[in-house]
């Protein structure tokens, strides 16, 4: 069997039904008619830990597995649609994937693009244009269960709604498990950790367009400014100062940790309110059993995004139309053979907003 059809086989019956960034469905790749190229990456032979997944930790990324290999083009089963994909972008758990992961897998997230052939008992015809978040997405098409489809807001150009996917659905989920909307006033006060990143960023937008009354945040003075046009109406410099010193006990309401170092959780419980709520996106920053014991009214949510259907999509477009919510495009990469240099770019985690990757 060739290397592509051996690669095909184990993307199709194994890896795409378990990446964590998202819900998809996985591809019935068949041998021959060779019009689909996606970006194959083979497993690394030297697979890294999950505390030691950058360059600069003794990581190394093997860029060489990455390859763009064709396959078969496939079709939409009932309750799918076949897109063609226009842009993605990359996020965290799309390179900390690739060097940890020791098989051969499509990367890719987050997803925009076309309709080409929808199936039967689908809500969205061909022609439309779309946005999600799925699997395998470093593609030229995805077939994407039309449930967990949304139309692209139409002020968005691909690039941007192909870079929102796995930031906004996140955010949506986070700060919808601690009230969001919030309809009373004065809303809470938030706490965004990491505002200039691609996932906090979006997290100060939704945070001001769900009725906080105050947002803060934590950045390089380099991007203060950013971060208050996006509406933070504070931010403070994680290089000399320490969030959890510098905010009085008990007074914010609502922590969305987007950073999500060891410690962050015994450190958010000392800043937050009675009944405030904390939110995290790995498992390392949350709160130690003994400080929890201590407050028992602050609750927190460790999480990995699942709530991807077309109903948060469109709470995401209603947003965008309004002019509510944007994504920051640091950079765009032209093409698949720019996943390698999109990946380093983002690897030590340096850059303001997103990376795109335009692919159609």
């Amino acid at each position: 069997m060739a290397r592509s059809a051996r690669a095909a086989a184990m993307i199709a019956g194994l890896l795409l039904l378990s990446l964590p960034c998202g819900l998809g469905l996985a591809v019935n790749i068949a041998e021959g008619n060779l019009t689909l190229h996606a970006w194959v990456a083979y497993g690394n032979p030297e697979p890294c830990g999950m505390h030691t997944v950058k360059p600069s930790q003794g990581c190394r990324p093997h860029y060489e597995r990455l390859q763009v290999t064709s396959f078969g083009k496939p079709s939409a089963p009932p309750g799918t649609a076949l897109v063609k994909v226009a842009a993605s972008s990359v996020n965290p758990c799309d390179w900390k994937r690739f060097v940890i992961s020791p098989f051969p897998y499509v990367p890719g997230s987050d997803f925009a693009g076309v309709v080409e052939q929808a199936g039967s008992s689908c809500g969205f015809k061909a022609g439309d244009e779309v946005w999600g978040l799925s699997l395998g997405t470093y593609s030229e098409y995805i077939v994407h269960p039309c449930s967990n489809l949304g139309l692209k807001p139409k002020s968005y150009p691909f690039e941007e709604a192909g870079s929102m996917g796995v930031v906004g659905l996140t955010g949506l989920q986070a700060l919808r498990w601690a009230g969001a909307p919030w309809g009373a006033s004065p809303g809470p006060r938030v706490l965004v950790l990491g505002g200039s990143g691609g996932t906090g960023h979006v997290g100060i937008q939704l945070a001001k367009a769900f009725g906080a009354s105050e947002v803060i945040t934590t950045c390089s003075p380099g991007n203060f400014d950013f971060v208050r046009e996006l509406g933070a109406d504070r931010a403070l410099d994680y290089h000399t100062e320490n969030w959890w010193e510098v905010l009085p006990r008990g007074s914010v309401d609502v922590i969305y940790d987007c950073i999500s170092l060891p410690g962050t959780g015994d450190r958010a419980y000392q800043v937050l309110a009675d009944g405030g709520k904390f939110m995290t996106l790995l498992k390392e920053a949350r709160v130690s059993p003994a400080v929890a014991k201590t407050r028992p009214s602050v609750s927190q949510y460790y999480f990995t995004c699942n709530e991807t259907e077309t109903r948060h999509l469109d709470m995401l477009r209603r947003e965008a139309e309004a002019g509510k919510l944007n994504v920051t495009i640091f950079k765009t990469y032209a093409g698949l053979e720019k996943v390698a240099e999109a990946f380093n770019e983002t690897m030590e985690g340096h850059n303001v907003g997103k990376i795109a990757l335009r692919i159609g």
